[in-house]
């Protein structure tokens, strides 16, 4: 009997081998599509979300994004109202161009107080998501993301609160940083909470100048003292919107389609190499990872909302470390993000508590001598010092007989999935009365 000839043989072995590989492909795409499909079984819909979303004036909208186009660039960079004298005006400290750039400035301002009294502007995404987003989901990754830039915000603040402290009464123009404050609070990305976080500590640097200063009447202090601060659901808001506009259309892209709509966010195919990884990672893991990111989202929204336990911070770390470009390019550091807006809660809490450390000295009592004597005088709001979930345990300090300061407390537990802040109080250089290295916050007491 003949034998088989070796390259029947060879050829046999890898029909074998190829069909082997490709059962197993397919075994394997099919329990990847299902573990797709079973993270887009959630009843939340984009439609829904677009549909709550707040009322929004399309014709103001566009007016004040052509506006905010044309927004010029001053000097100052910073909200640490460091500039006063530039942003007043004062020719001691700018040349003749900066003056002019300062009447554009101003000008613009005067605009912009003009569309918040009409207590329908949206600063934020929200307010453009209705007009730049089609009617489906597939339009999501190439529709435009308009929000206003952080430095035209930036510098709305500075002028304002510069404004508020000049004048005799600034309740006009803290009645105009209260429209501003509802104009940022609708919160869709992730943009718009950074920068919800940096305004909200530039606009309480501006109550705490004034509440020293005295400025501030007794109900606009009252109210601002008793203001809670900036509220985890904003974090959830983030995640579930980054669920909806952005892991789901992927998700289902790769669920349904060809993928095409995914391929486009990798960007322009610059190498046959390039191309070749992009497909296989698309075909060999891309929908596990585009599960992994709902799935990933979900649960960090309903940690935000309090209804999930810290552990989920290590599964997101297992899935990040094993996954590839999409769940690592479209999610954020959960961690960073967490401390970010925990952080700025306790910055917030810091300086009210610091303008009633202040306000205490004014009284016949004088100012507590340490951080037990602060508890007893604040009586039930000493819990704005202590550690919570989301909150971060602060104290009292006496780090000069003429400066009070409210600081993390080292003792205290920081929140689970932080896994530390190192906070760093710098020093507070005369003539300064303020000093601010979030969430530590430092005051030096007038001389009488």
């Amino acid at each position: 009997m003949e034998r088989p000839r070796p390259l029947v043989l060879v050829s046999v072995i890898a029909l074998l081998v190829l069909l082997a590989a490709g059962g197993a492909f397919l075994a394997y795409d099919a329990m990847q599509r299902s573990e797709l499909a079973a993270a887009l079984t959630g009843t939340d819909t984009l439609e829904a979300y677009l549909a709550e979303g707040p009322a929004v004036d399309t014709a103001l909208q566009e007016r004040v994004w052509a506006w905010s186009q044309r927004w010029p660039s001053p000097v100052p960079q910073d909200g640490s109202f460091e500039h006063e004298k530039w942003f007043l005006g004062d020719s001691s400290v700018s040349t003749a161009h900066e003056r002019r750039q300062h009447e554009a400035i101003r000008a613009s301002i005067e605009q912009l107080t003009a569309f918040l009294a009409t207590d329908r502007l949206v600063v934020t995404s929200r307010g453009w998501l209705k007009t730049d987003v089609g009617s489906t989901s597939w339009d999501l990754l190439e529709s435009p993301r308009r929000m206003l830039r952080w430095s035209v915000l930036n510098r709305a603040y500075t002028w304002y609160g510069v404004e508020a402290m000049r004048l005799a009464d600034p309740e006009p123009v803290l009645r105009t940083l209260e429209r501003l404050d509802r104009a940022i609070e609708p919160i869709g990305l992730f943009m718009d909470l950074m920068q919800r976080v940096r305004v909200v500590e530039y606009r309480d640097r501006i109550y705490l100048r004034l509440a020293l200063g005295g400025s501030l009447t007794p109900a606009r202090s009252a109210a601002w003292l008793a203001e809670p601060p900036l509220p985890m659901d904003a974090l959830a808001q983030v995640y579930r919107s980054e669920r909806l506009m952005l892991a789901e259309p992927i998700a289902e892209d790769l669920a349904n389609g060809d993928g095409e709509l995914t391929r486009r966010t990798f960007g322009r195919r610059r190498s046959v190499l390039r191309w070749a990884r992009n497909e296989f990672y698309l075909r060999m893991q891309g929908p596990r990872d585009a599960g992994r990111l709902v799935q990933a989202l979900t649960k960090l929204e309903q940690h935000a909302r309090g209804k999930a336990p810290d552990s989920i911070f290590a599964e997101i770390d297992t899935w990040q470390a094993d996954g590839g470009p999409i769940i690592n390019l479209w999610l954020a550091d959960s961690r960073a993000i967490l401390q970010s807006v925990v952080t700025a809660r306790a910055t917030q809490r810091a300086m009210r508590l610091a303008a009633r450390a202040v306000a205490m000295g004014d009284g016949a009592r004088g100012l507590p001598a340490d951080d037990a004597a602060f508890r007893r005088r604040l009586g039930t709001a000493a819990v704005l010092l202590d550690t919570g979930r989301f909150d971060l345990g602060l104290r009292y300090e006496r780090p000069a007989p003429d400066r009070v300061r409210i600081a993390l407390d080292p003792s205290a537990a920081l929140p689970g999935p932080l896994g530390g802040i190192t906070p760093s109080h710098g020093s507070l250089t005369p003539p300064a009365r303020i000093h601010i290295a979030p969430p530590s916050v430092e005051i030096r007491l007038p001389t009488h």
